[in-house]
């Protein structure tokens, strides 16, 4: 019995063991429990609060950007008003100074300021050599005796002053080239069978001038290709205007050329469908021309309305080689260039009385009854402008 009791009390208080366990083990898990959502509840606030931070930060930081974006413009503009205003003094003191420096250069060597003076003036004088409209024997005649022993006496002074090295070479440029055209429109008017004197002369000035100014050197072509035009060698003309070209494609000049040369070939051409090509390849040629603002380097209205006359006659005559039914367009432009040409230089059309001739390259504008009328008020037009002056 009291073993049994023993064994019931045992029991007992293992059971009380237990249950006590039980709860203190419950209090362990309610306590964990706690302590997790504590923890959570402190990292999310934490990580609201660095968020926060964090986009305070970017804020601060893309003002900061604006600011320094602004100052650096502002001190940018700043700098550039002082550089530009230090830059204008600068040129504007330099200026003042050498007009002092050529003042006094001018006071103790006048001789050579005026050699200077002379010089620009002869080479304005020679640059009206090449800058006629047309080449040739009549170029020559017009410049009269007087004119041309003004030139040979600039050709026998230029050496001597050449050497004492006061000139500028855009001067000396010109100079050059001028006494080259002189030489060729002086082969070209009556030089004996077989001399070539005047134009190797031409080519030796050609040849000082490329020297001075390697930069023009498309204006050296298209001197040689004049040179090529009086020895009546069109295909070497037309190599050195191509030449030209290749060296400065935005000009009226060569291209001119190349499409007056390609024109001449066209009555010799047997296929018609040659002929087409070939009228074809001058108006293009023409019609780059015509888009170009300058003849060379500079432009010249006469010249240019030279471009806008061929155009018509080349479109003239490509549009007798078309069926009727599409002529209307080509024509158009034709009286469209034509009017052009007329317009900017009338008394220069010299050869329209003949090109509106029937068979003339002018000829089936003169045969369509709606530009017929228009072309003779052309033809009024070209007279009153050709009329000497102060001629009844």
């Amino acid at each position: 019995m009291k073993l049994q009791a023993s064994l019931e009390s045992a029991r007992k208080e293992i059971e009380g063991f237990k249950w006590l366990l039980t709860v203190i083990f419950g209090a362990g898990v309610v306590y964990l429990l706690a302590q997790g959502m504590l923890a959570y509840s402190a990292v999310k606030s934490y990580s609201e609060q660095a968020q926060q931070a964090l986009e305070k930060a970017e804020g601060q930081l893309t003002e900061g950007r604006k600011l320094l974006d602004g100052f650096q413009k502002e001190a940018e503009k700043t700098a550039s008003a002082s550089l530009d205003k230090f830059q204008a003094e600068a040129k504007e003191r330099a200026s003042e100074d050498f007009g002092r420096f050529r003042a006094e250069i001018q006071s103790h060597f006048p001789m050579f300021v005026g050699l200077e003076t002379r010089l620009v003036y002869m080479a304005s004088q020679l640059t009206g050599v090449y800058d006629h409209l047309s080449l040739g024997k009549d170029v020559y005649d017009s410049q009269g005796p007087i004119y041309r022993q003004h030139i040979e006496y600039y050709e026998r002074a230029i050496a001597a002053i050449e050497f004492l090295d006061v000139y500028r070479p855009e001067d000396l440029f010109q100079i050059f080239r001028g006494l080259c055209r002189y030489h060729i429109e002086k082969f070209s008017h009556g030089a004996k069978e077989g001399d070539r004197s005047d134009l190797e002369r031409a080519e030796y000035y050609l040849h000082r001038a490329r020297l001075l100014r390697s930069d023009r050197g498309f204006m050296v072509s298209n001197e040689r290709g004049y040179i090529a035009l009086v020895e009546h060698q069109p295909d070497l003309a037309e190599a050195q205007f191509e030449e030209s070209i290749w060296q400065k494609a935005d000009q009226q000049c060569a291209h001119y050329n190349v499409a007056a040369i390609i024109f001449e070939r066209v009555n010799a051409a047997t296929p018609e469908g040659e002929a087409k090509a070939l009228l074809e390849k001058t108006i293009g040629h023409l019609k780059f021309a015509q888009g170009a603002q300058n003849w060379e380097d500079k432009p010249h209205v006469a010249k240019g309305s030279k471009v806008s006359y061929n155009l018509a006659c080349a479109l003239n005559r490509l549009a007798e080689r078309l069926p009727e039914a599409e002529r209307a367009p080509i024509l158009k432009e034709a009286f469209d260039a034509l009017e052009r040409s007329v317009t900017e230089a009338p008394a220069e059309r010299s050869a329209f009385a003949k090109d509106r001739l029937a068979g003339g390259d002018l000829g089936l504008l003169r045969d369509n009854t709606f530009y017929a009328a228009k072309l003779d008020g052309f033809a009024e037009a070209i007279a009153k402008a050709q009329r000497p002056p102060f001629a009844i």
